[in-house]
């Protein structure tokens, strides 16, 4: 019976985690809207989030869709600053084996163009093994944008021309980042997809009450695959030169999703930009 019920929802599934590729549990806490967020954890679900961060990270992350031990998803990436400009690596793989498996490969790079603008580029290689059918392959491309009006204000757009062998549709992101005194920020965001008549929103409230620790919350809506209000919700803690996150993502038919995310910084240096989440 369990195997019929993954062999139904495999397309379903698939589907349905394409926007949380490379997506870390700190993003996931605060409904996925990042577009104007400084905080990457490990700079991979925006390509200009984290260049104010400064630092070299190893991120491990696992998360079970919906309850499924049978679709647990592993990643693994590496983030470090070199001169002007970071660089980025991650892999994520999840799926059914043998029946099915996905992968998906991402390298990046972003700078701050100045104290106000960064700027940033993926490029994702992504690949999916169905039993009797072979392999399907595809490249994704995305262009980040960044840009602090004033203190306390940071607006921000994530620009996906181009995903290629059917693994999504082009997309356009556009948030802002209100943040107040280090200890509360504000999130929102508004997605507008090839594939979807009306753009999708997301937005996330994190407060810090000591600085080691944060407390997130999330709402979104996904136009494009459901179209139901889907609630989000984590918690981060920062320890020596660690940092974990955890976050829960509740699909009001399928149920929730946990995610673990756990990096190590692995240098430091003084830079422009957002504020450093991690302890020294």
């Amino acid at each position: 019976m369990l195997y019929l019920y993954l062999s139904l929802s495999l397309p379903c599934l698939t589907r349905a985690q394409q926007p949380a590729l490379f997506s870390d549990a700190a993003a996931v806490a605060l409904g996925r809207a990042g577009a104007a967020s400084p905080h990457e954890s490990w700079w991979a679900g925006n390509p200009a989030a984290g260049v104010g961060e400064e630092h070299g990270v190893l991120a491990m992350q696992t998360a079970m869709p919906y309850g499924l031990p049978e679709w647990t998803v592993s990643g693994l990436a590496v983030a470090k600053t070199f001169g002007t400009g970071h660089w980025t690596l991650a892999m994520q793989t999840y799926g059914l084996a043998p029946e099915q498996r996905y992968l998906g490969l991402m390298a990046g790079y972003g700078r701050m163009l100045n104290e106000r603008w960064a700027l940033g580029v993926q490029f994702a290689s992504l690949q999916e093994w169905v039993q009797g059918y072979g392999v399907r392959t595809g490249l994704a491309v995305r262009a980040g944008l960044q840009w602090q009006l004033r203190e306390g204000w940071r607006f921000g757009c994530i620009w996906q021309p181009y995903v290629g062998g059917d693994f999504g549709a082009a997309s356009l992101s556009l948030g802002v980042e209100r943040s107040f005194d280090d200890h509360l920020r504000l999130l929102l965001d508004l997605q507008q997809t090839a594939d979807a008549a009306l753009p999708s929103w997301r937005m996330g409230l994190e407060y810090a009450p000591v600085p080691a620790l944060q407390l997130r919350l999330g709402l979104s809506l996904q136009r494009r695959f459901t179209g139901f209000l889907r609630i989000h919700g984590g918690l981060g803690y920062a320890f020596n030169h660690w940092q974990l996150d955890v976050a829960a993502e509740y699909h009001p038919y399928l149920g929730f999703t946990p995610f673990i995310n756990l990096q190590r910084k692995i240098s430091t240096k003084t830079g422009l930009g957002g504020a450093n989440h991690l302890n020294s």
